[in-house]
């Protein structure tokens, strides 16, 4: 092509690149970059030097207009992308920022009543129905007997957030560690209502005080386990599809649907959506790890191990490209920020990305 021709196709081309920029993108670093980017591919298509003569300046017309249609192409597709990002609030987050669970939790007395039990001093933080209620220096929510009418039941309701864990001194004296995502309901005073019954959603861990004048029940929407004192967990996550009982002390006896197991020390029941219910030898340091202060896991998918992490970090999960069938081995401590479990994880080439998107963190797995 005539020198003259190649000076008025690299007018056009700085032209069509230009087109329809706003003042601000025309300033922005990252339009410019990728302006220059596109500009000197197309002309090195432009200028290349061809040795045939016959067919080529259809060929060169195509070679440039191609390149043109890439450049336009490869800009248009770099500014739709800022724009949703700016639109959705999108902003990348290094996981190395995103702290573990703490000790917080929400009170509701029977009133209705709230209380944040993470900003409540310690002391007695509220009377209810003649009952007074306390934090101790290491933050356990406990109850003071007090002057409570007979016969009358009222109840208490703790919740934890996800990224929050709590513990709890029943009015029985039964200790219960709360796991995050996680809420229960029980009586203000075992005395007045005559039985010893509370509901769980989510997980928890219970040390229940021997009385064997009122078994101990914990209902929880599929089952109920009934104790007179033991130590065991109930994970009860509605999202998890099964609930699973596992007991380290004592015997309890789990109900579902007319069906009844009892569970000795280092035996568990998992509870499956269409109702079988199943014993198994538990596997007691990956059931109480969360007790423990540990995430841990043996041969667990990758699914469910981000369950447990979203729960604890307080993120959101989405898997792409058929991500979250492998499985894993290993464990960190639960004070950890999320990026020494993504280290850990990452060993088995599953790629992560930490954004921001209107105010929520997602992490975002690759294969």
């Amino acid at each position: 092509m005539e020198s003259e021709q190649q000076e008025q196709l690299m007018d056009h081309v700085q032209e069509l690149l230009h087109k329809d920029l706003s003042p601000e993108e025309e300033q922005d670093s990252n339009t410019s970059r990728i302006l220059d980017a596109s500009y000197a591919n197309i002309m090195a298509e432009i200028l290349l030097p061809v040795k045939k003569k016959r067919p080529l300046r259809m060929l060169w017309y195509a070679s440039a207009a191609a390149a043109v249609l890439l450049g336009i192409f490869t800009l248009s597709d770099y500014l739709i992308k800022k724009d949703d990002m700016q639109h959705h609030h999108i902003v990348q987050v290094d996981a190395e920022s995103i702290l573990p669970g703490t000790k917080k939790a929400m009170l509701t007395l029977a009133d209705g009543r709230k209380i944040a039990l993470d900003d409540a001093q310690s002391g007695t933080i509220a009377t209810d129905n003649g009952i007074d209620l306390t934090k101790n220096a290491e933050g356990e929510l406990a109850y003071k007997a007090g002057n409570m009418q007979a016969g009358r039941s009222l109840f208490n309701v703790v919740e934890t957030p996800n990224g929050g864990e709590y513990k709890i001194r029943l009015p029985d004296g039964t200790r219960v560690w709360l796991n995050a995502g996680s809420s229960i309901r029980y009586p203000i005073s075992f005395v007045a209502s005559g039985e010893r019954n509370v509901e769980l959603s989510g997980e928890a861990y219970f040390e229940v005080a021997h009385d064997r004048t009122k078994p101990f029940r914990v209902k929880t929407n599929s089952q109920v386990i009934e104790v007179l004192g033991t130590h065991f967990n109930v994970n009860a996550y509605p999202q998890n599809g099964k609930t699973i009982s596992t007991v380290t002390e004592g015997s309890v006896r789990v109900e579902s649907h007319g069906t009844k197991q009892l569970l000795r020390p280092g035996q568990e029941t998992v509870l499956y959506k269409d109702g079988r219910l199943s014993v198994r030898k538990a596997d007691l340091d990956i059931s109480l790890a969360w007790r423990n202060g540990l995430i841990k896991f043996r041969n667990t998918d990758l699914r469910s191990i981000l369950d447990q992490a979203a729960r604890w970090y307080d993120i959101d999960v989405e898997y792409r490209n058929n991500a979250g069938g492998e499985h894993f081995t290993g464990g960190i401590s639960r004070t950890a920020p999320l990026s020494v479990l993504l280290k850990v994880l990452e060993l088995n080439d599953v790629r992560f990305k930490v954004i921001e998107q209107n105010g929520r963190r997602k992490l975002i797995v690759n294969p």
